[in-house]
């Protein structure tokens, strides 16, 4: 769990306790401003990515993670535009990465009251490795 807002953390923290899990990572880090060098040497099965939902900030979030070793599974918070992120910049900048082929995914999640796509995404990073730039 990586977070610039220590309430956020500890509220992260207690809740992963309450369900017995010893297998997450707690950093007090700003995924915009911090350098992701400093956690590339760690392994990460699961990334959620629920932060900035512009499209510029979640294209970066996405180069970032899947530079990760050994990500599998990367979870996209809104990428059916949902509530107060009813735009969908964060399903333009996932669906680059998934026609390019880096990406393959499936809607995962509660529907939304008016049965739109779900807000969530589950995205299997098949470890396909960037050749160049980007999409």
């Amino acid at each position: 769990a990586l977070d610039v807002d220590v309430d956020n953390m500890e509220a992260a923290r207690a809740t992963v306790d309450a369900h017995g899990r010893n297998n997450v990572l707690f950093l007090l880090f700003d995924v915009y401003y911090d350098t992701w060098g400093l956690i590339r040497n760690n392994r990460f099965d699961v990334v959620l990515v629920d932060a900035l939902h512009d499209e510029r900030s979640v294209h970066q979030d996405l180069v970032n993670v899947l530079s990760l070793p050994g990500t599998s599974w990367v979870l996209l918070h809104d990428y059916g535009g949902y509530g107060k992120h009813s735009e969908l910049h964060v399903r333009t900048a996932a669906d680059r990465f998934i026609d390019a082929g880096y990406l393959e995914c499936s809607p995962m999640g509660l529907q939304p009251e008016n049965g739109t796509q779900a807000p969530a995404v589950a995205v299997v990073a098949d470890r396909l490795r960037h050749a160049g730039k980007w999409p």
